[in-house]
């Protein structure tokens, strides 16, 4: 009869009757040893999902109950285990962004659970259950509803970056591991060779049209905001003419800024930025019919002119002075 039965299985149900026997005669009983047993074995026998609705069968057919589930067989003793599939190992984050590590788990019991943060040889304490024990005011706890006891990092930098585990106070603790990577974006205002410029000269009437390129982010940079000074220019309407143009790429962004009929006021910094910490500015300079290399030598003549000015003035204090 048993023979029979193998017949009409296939080799991925075969395997699992055949670790569930193996289980049974070697007297495992609890739960973790057979998460960790069947844990082992489950990349070998992964074709597109298909093993995990086999299990899902072979435990209602054949153990009578469903997986993974928190009612146990009675008698047996229970415990936690880590939602994986929900929480995620690698996480990858953008400069001043905030970090959420996830760490979901069933059956907790009256377990207590923690995170710690490694770095080489050592290890700090962040949260103890629900309570808070880093002296970083951005590390918290953010536990969300049901089972996520979920790590918060506000304004992540790349010395944020590393090990992270969130653990269960089992015996020994099981724990989950976590790797945080924090990307810093590149922005730079370039002109229409792609070259980097820090400044940019037009003339009165013309069209002043800026170009932002964003990379090296973790995802699409929907937000580019634009500003003359301190004075944001997305949504500005006072003086129009303005338009904003952004073409969002895998990772990173192409923005353009048009501003039309320039005159002395459209004159002054302008910035580029998808956050506090990823920006760029460039000096826009508006002539009145005067040649760009006679403004920059005169405002090289004014910068040494300004040098000169200041050393004899620190002689003089010095001769008052001795």
């Amino acid at each position: 009869m048993i023979q029979s039965v193998f017949r009409k299985l296939s080799l991925e149900e075969s395997f699992y009757i055949c670790l569930i026997t193996m289980m049974c005669s070697a007297d495992v009983t609890d739960s973790k040893s057979y998460h960790k047993l069947n844990q082992n074995h489950e990349s070998e026998f992964k074709y597109d999902g298909y093993s995990d609705l086999i299990k899902t069968n072979i435990h209602k057919n054949y153990i009578g109950e469903d997986y993974p589930d928190d009612e146990h067989v009675e008698g047996q003793e229970r415990f936690p285990f880590f939602d994986e599939y929900g929480s995620g190992s690698n996480i990858t984050v953008q400069l001043g962004e905030t970090a959420f590590l996830n760490c979901r788990i069933h059956d907790l019991q009256d377990k207590t659970v923690s995170w710690v943060r490694r770095q080489d040889s050592d290890v700090h304490l962040l949260t103890f259950g629900r309570q808070t024990y880093s002296t970083d005011s951005r590390f918290s706890l953010n536990f969300q509803q049901p089972n996520d006891w979920r790590l918060q990092i506000r304004y992540a930098s790349p010395r944020d970056e590393g090990i992270y585990e969130c653990q269960i106070s089992t015996h020994p603790p099981n724990v989950y591991t976590m790797r945080l990577r924090v990307v810093v974006p590149k922005v730079e205002m370039v002109d229409d060779h792609g070259q980097v410029i820090e400044e940019k000269n037009y003339e009165t009437g013309s069209t002043i049209e800026l170009k932002c390129v964003i990379s090296q982010v973790p995802s699409p940079a929907a937000n580019v905001m634009w500003r003359h000074g301190i004075r944001l220019l997305n949504y500005d309407t006072s003086r129009g003419g303005i338009s904003v143009k952004t073409d969002l790429l895998p990772q990173g962004a192409v923005s353009r800024l048009y501003i039309a009929n320039a005159s002395q006021r459209d004159a002054g910094n302008y910035t580029c930025a998808i956050s506090e910490q990823s920006q760029t500015t460039v000096v826009v300079h508006i002539l009145n019919g005067e040649h760009p290399a006679a403004m920059q030598h005169n405002s090289s003549c004014q910068k040494a002119y300004a040098f000169i000015l200041i050393a004899v003035l620190l002689l003089y204090h010095l001769e008052r002075n001795y």
